[in-house]
């Protein structure tokens, strides 16, 4: 959370101000906020805010350079399937786990690009899903060295083994993976 701290130095006084980082947004049903570093509601996201955000204008044509400009990133959504009300100042993960879930993510978004949405749920004992193409779900530890998890994935994928085709991918275990 963003801190304000007084101090005296001698004749003095000094303030030092933390501003808290927005980082990702996080949806619980209808509504939407900012979620900061530290995992903490910072205050509700405005309906053009999240059209920005999560369906970014596309930029047409090449650089001066002649290169192509990549297609701009979406802002990590973290969906919510919890039943309680958020509250905005609220911790909702902690940023341990908020770090290993982006990192997971962003590693996860080279193979899958529309990959962008993780799901969370507290009383899952820390685990989180990716869900993408509508239908699969990656289950994955962001606790436990996500890029490990990641190159679980990227086995699979060296197989021939497309997690589209299943209901589920889990790479949470270090010796095995499930899938159905």
């Amino acid at each position: 959370l963003p801190t304000v701290n007084f101090s005296r130095d001698g004749h003095v006084l000094v303030v030092r101000i933390k501003e808290a980082t927005l980082e990702s947004l996080w949806q619980q049903g209808s509504a939407r906020y900012w979620l900061s570093s530290d995992g903490v509601l910072i205050r509700e996201v405005t309906p053009d805010e999240w059209t920005s955000l999560r369906e970014p204008p596309a930029l047409l044509g090449p650089t001066m350079d002649g290169s192509i400009l990549p297609p701009p990133a979406k802002a990590h959504l973290f969906i919510s399937l919890e039943r309680s009300a958020p509250l905005v100042g609220a911790q909702r993960m902690d940023a341990a786990a908020l770090q290993g879930a982006q990192t997971f993510l962003m590693a996860l978004r080279a193979l899958f690009p529309d990959a962008d949405t993780i799901e969370y749920d507290r009383a899952w004992s820390g685990w989180m899903q990716v869900r993408f193409q509508n239908t699969s779900l990656i289950l994955f530890d962001p606790l436990h060295d996500p890029l490990a998890q990641f190159e679980r994935v990227k086995g699979l994928m060296r197989q021939q083994v497309l997690p589209e085709h299943f209901e589920y991918v889990d790479v949470r275990f270090e010796d095995h993976i499930y899938y159905r």
